[in-house]
């Protein structure tokens, strides 16, 4: 559930990535630019996961806001399941 849930997210973030890198290119892209859905599922995983490669990184101030909302939302999913997790035992 958590995997699927933390997929979702990721997801739903590429669109957004995608679409900002689309419609406002000055304060919602990366550098390089996303060219394809691909290339922004490919980022968001990147942002989602942590790892962070660098290549693309956010360029507009959009982008850097929904990658800092995108990694604080994927670490409150784990959080939250783990301290489900953890009530449900004790």
């Amino acid at each position: 559930l958590v995997i699927c849930n933390a997929i979702e997210i990721m997801v739903l973030f590429a669109i957004f990535y995608y679409s900002f890198g689309r419609l406002f290119p000055d304060i919602g892209s990366t550098e390089p630019p996303l060219h394809n859905f691909f290339e922004a599922l490919y980022f968001s995983v990147n942002t989602g996961t942590c790892i962070g490669f660098g290549i693309p990184y956010p360029h507009g101030w959009i982008i850097k806001l929904l990658t800092m909302l995108e990694g604080s939302s994927i670490v409150l999913v784990v959080i939250a399941v783990i301290g489900y997790i953890i009530n449900e035992k004790s």
